[in-house]
């Protein structure tokens, strides 16, 4: 516990059986490194150029018992480290990573405008975040259960988790072509720019952009297409969960494919005027909703195996060869100008 106005502007080593406790007045521009047993007591501050390495040659389960404030760089470095930030840190201006084999926590808040990258497992508990506003790079596993919205250009060749409580929303010119985003509970994505790379989505995603899934992809949750955004489906997906289309310019690109289970929901939450740019198969349930709402099918529809329903006050113009077990329930207008083969009508 050294004394008021000392300084670190070289290499200081809490190893092993080594605790540090920072006196009020102390000018750190150096490198700390935490080390085996080796623990900061009460809060820990730095200036311009100060580095805090956390498990610098060995792995070390440290959490924070004060604030970080000032520390430009933080690294968790060596495989087996835990870290938890239990309490607000600050002034991260320059980066923050999260090594490969070690793990992150946090418990409370992150800010500054330096870059993070997570490398390892990094997870946002309820209560904390991750408010760095430079570029967040994901290689590995990511978890958050409370919002996040990282900054353009960021990007994700790992794994984004968002549990129930977390949402992602999609920044400009964010890269996740070779990634993974899953969504679960009340989990929610928000695709507010152009979206690729594998999404499964068991919670809720909000399209309002080009959202192009890659193969593998799944949808057993629910996906809102609102204005602007539009969804093309790969060639390999499972969708057993809920589409919505709340808007009907050129919602779905090209086919949609469904499965046990599925559902389309047309003009679900305010009139839309819909035409299918490709055939609808397998999908068990469709809606045809608000009244207003216009449904034009130019491409053939099969495996309505559940219900095809027409709402009061909605038109539907079927068009081209329309075929399923399910039952069919109109209550608006319906012009079928086509082969059609279904259950029972009403």
């Amino acid at each position: 516990a050294p004394a008021n106005t000392s300084t670190n502007s070289g290499t200081m080593n809490i190893n092993t059986g080594g605790v540090f406790t920072a006196p009020a007045v102390y000018n750190n521009t150096g490198t700390t490194n935490l080390n085996g047993t080796g623990n900061i007591s009460g809060a820990f501050s730095g200036g311009v150029g100060s580095i805090l390495n956390i498990g610098h040659t060995s792995p070390v389960n440290y959490t924070t018992s004060g604030t970080i404030t000032g520390v430009e760089t933080i690294n968790v470095v060596s495989s087996g480290t835990i870290f938890t930030a239990a309490n607000a840190i600050s002034g991260v201006d320059t980066t923050f990573t999260v090594a490969s084999g070690t793990e992150a926590r946090f418990n409370a808040a992150l800010t500054g405008t330096g870059t993070f990258t997570n490398n390892g497992n990094t997870t946002i508990a309820v209560g904390g975040s991750i408010g760095t506003t430079g570029i967040f790079s994901n290689t590995a596993t990511f978890t958050t259960n409370v919002p996040f919205a990282p900054v353009a250009s960021s990007s994700n060749t790992g794994t984004i988790n968002i549990n129930s409580g977390g949402s992602l929303t999609i920044p400009a010119t964010f890269t996740s072509t070779a990634g993974t985003i899953t969504t679960t509970g009340t989990g929610l994505l928000t695709v507010a720019n152009p979206l690729n790379g594998i999404v499964t989505n068991a919670g809720t995603t909000n399209v309002t952009a080009a959202f192009a899934p890659a193969n593998t992809s799944t949808n057993s949750g629910t996906m809102n297409i609102n204005t602007g955004g539009s969804f093309a489906q790969p060639a390999t997906y499972s969708y057993t969960g809920a589409i919505n289309l709340n808007t009907g310019a050129t919602p779905i690109i090209g086919n949609l494919n469904g499965s046990t289970g599925s559902i389309l929901r047309i003009g679900n939450t305010a009139p839309i005027t819909y035409t299918t740019s490709g055939t609808i198969a397998g999908v068990e349930t469709i809606n045809v909703l608000t009244s207003g709402t216009t449904f034009t099918a130019n491409n053939a529809i099969s495996g309505v195996n559940v219900l095809f329903k027409a709402f009061a006050g909605t038109t539907t113009h079927i068009n081209a060869p329309f075929s399923g077990t399910g039952i069919v329930e109109n209550s608006g207008i319906m012009t079928i100008d086509n082969t059609f083969n279904s259950g029972f009508i009403t």
